[in-house]
């Protein structure tokens, strides 16, 4: 977006209207107590570049503006709207008017100690007072305020701050899960329950194999976000930013890229020192064939590696639905004794759970 043509550009706050950090049109409280620095830092780390969006006004809190503009349309007009309120909401509407564009600033955050300037009967009574001056100036504004307010551009913004800052206090619970239904699904249900119950903050990742997407769903408290992830790589670029507590592998059937995610979980365990704990529900760990069914239909009572890769080559029963790419079961098993076994050193102890 071309800088010579941006009017204003406003942060986000705690208490800003439009600009408000972590609720959307509300006076909020620094988010769970974070220091105004810890909580800039989680900004700061947004790509701003996906986030631009412009905005009918800036927010007069804490709103850059553009000299060369003021040369061109003049600044506020202070005797106009007095002591405060709607001057700011004025000159942006001017500069729209002149072709120029006015943006939240999408890794910036700005503490704002609200009603600091003025009593709230003063407010009161100067918000409605230039409100109607403001209206008189531009009939649109309150419409385009309205517009602005049912889009929420930065719905998605907010909630992976909120994802990530809340990640920051003392890390999050991660649990994998296939999406199929059953058993293992239920397992989660229950598990997660009791997390939220024990105030813990909760990160589930299903793979949908029918959508080809990975489900996010995140709760804490009053927040509860869900949104779909493309690919592997998207999500673990976003993981980057978030820290971690546990992390909780429920099941991985149906999961595509399954060697890619394996090293991930184990990259992601590292880089955090988190709690690895894998309930086991089947024998996937084993094979990609979690019954252990031969291509006879029999149990196979695990044989030589040779036996196996030939059953992966002759078997077509339910697990192929679910594997498509060529099994290489020396591979297989390395990658997943990689994971169960190498992640003993990590200080919180490695978990490994049998669930009948």
């Amino acid at each position: 977006m071309c800088i010579r043509d941006r009017a204003s550009t406003t942060p986000f706050t705690n208490s800003g209207q439009i600009a408000s950090f972590p609720n959307f049109i509300a006076d909020n409280e620094i988010f769970e107590g974070m220091s105004v620095d810890a909580l800039d830092s989680v900004f700061r780390n947004i790509d701003p570049k996906d986030f631009y969006e412009e905005v009918p006004t800036g927010v007069g809190f804490c709103m850059g503006v553009n000299y060369s503009l003021i040369q061109e349309i003049g600044f506020f007009v202070e005797e106009e709207f007095g002591k405060g309120y709607g001057e700011e909401n004025d000159w942006c509407q001017r500069a729209i008017q002149s072709g120029y564009k006015n943006l939240m600033v999408p890794n910036l955050f700005v503490y704002h100690k609200h009603g600091g300037s003025f009593s709230a009967e003063e407010k009161e009574s100067l918000m409605k007072e230039n409100a109607i001056k403001l209206l008189n100036k531009h009939p649109n504004y309150d419409k385009d305020v309205e517009a602005y307010v049912r889009k929420d551009p930065h719905r998605t913004l907010r909630q992976i701050v909120t994802i990530v800052a809340a990640s920051q206090q003392g890390g999050v619970h991660l649990v994998l899960d296939q999406a199929l239904g059953g058993g293992a699904n239920h397992y989660t249900k229950d598990l997660v329950e009791q997390y939220l119950q024990d105030g813990k903050k909760v990160i589930q990742v299903h793979y949908d194999f029918y959508a080809n997407a990975y489900k996010f769903y995140f709760d804490y408290k009053e927040y509860h976000f869900s949104f779909s992830i493309a690919t592997l790589e998207i999500l673990e670029a976003f993981f980057k930013k978030i820290k971690f507590q546990e992390i909780f592998v429920n099941n991985l059937v149906s999961f595509q890229e399954t060697y890619q995610t394996l090293s991930f979980i184990e990259k992601l365990v590292h880089d955090n020192n988190a709690k690895l704990v894998i309930p086991i529900h089947d024998y996937y760990p084993i094979c990609p064939n979690y019954t252990l069914l031969n291509e006879e239909g029999e149990y196979c009572g695990i044989p030589s590696l040779e036996r196996c890769q030939q059953c992966m080559q002759l078997n077509d029963l339910e697990w192929k639905t679910f594997f498509n790419d060529p099994v290489d079961m020396k591979e297989w098993r390395e990658k997943w004794a990689v994971l169960l076994l190498s992640l003993i050193h990590i200080s919180e102890p490695t978990r490994l759970l049998s669930i009948s």
